[in-house]
Formats: structure tokens, sequence, C-alpha cells
């Protein structure tokens, strides 16, 4: 299968502490707290591979390289590639104001990020 390469990335926007309403439903952003997350999951529809960076601001850029695609068999030999949903949680531990969230990949196969999840702690800021 012959495919042309290609680039592409989103970035993810700051987290932000919104409190849940009667409804079920999230309100405006809390001012006055400090939000550390601790890990968030990209779920994903059918895709091949998707590389996140993590960039910090105390620390080198660390990439994760996320999959779904099965190459090979037990054999040795090449086999088809498997295209599926990743869901695999990335280790942050990080304050929300210190860290960027990057995705994408380069190459002819595609991928689809339908929604993230996060989870963390969220304290008053010290005055």
């Amino acid at each position: 299968m012959a495919g042309f390469e290609y680039q592409s990335y989103g970035i993810l926007s700051k987290f932000h502490h919104r409190t849940q309403n009667n409804q079920g439903g999230y309100g405006n952003a809390v001012p006055g707290v400090e939000l550390t997350v601790a890990n968030a999951v990209l779920q994903t529809g059918p895709s091949v591979h998707l590389n996140v960076e993590l960039s910090r601001d105390y620390r080198k850029p660390y990439v994760y390289r996320l999959a779904a695609a099965l190459l090979g068999t037990k054999t040795g030999r090449i086999g088809p590639i498997v295209m599926g949903p990743i869901n695999k949680a990335l280790s942050i531990l990080s304050k929300a104001d210190d860290f960027r969230l990057k995705f994408g990949n380069r190459g002819p196969y595609l991928y689809s990020v339908l929604a993230y999840r996060w989870t963390g702690s969220v304290v008053p800021k010290a005055t």
C-alpha cells in the first residue's frame, strides 16, 4: 500500500478546574486554586500510532509513542498493520501551569483523538 507522508498535530489547551453543577455539567474555571495533574488519557478512534510530547518548564520534553498497530508475528515476518483505539495513561505529575501536551504523527497513517480525561488534585493557592 502506498501513501503520501504528511504531518499533523494538535496542542491541548491548559487544564482548568471546573466545579460540577446540579445537572452534572461543568461551569466556569475556578479562580484561586492550584491544579496538579497526575495522569492524562487520550482516547482515540481507529488509529495506527500517535506521538504525544509532554513539555514541562523545568525538564526536557518527553515523547510518548502510542501505537495500536501490530507489526510482525512470532515467526519474525512482517504482518498487516492493524488499526484500533489507543487508550493509555500518560504520567504527567506536574502543575497545570507548568506543562503542555502536543499530539500528532508523521506518515501516511491516520489517527483520530476523540476525547481526553485527566486525574489530579486541587488545593487553594497560598496567599
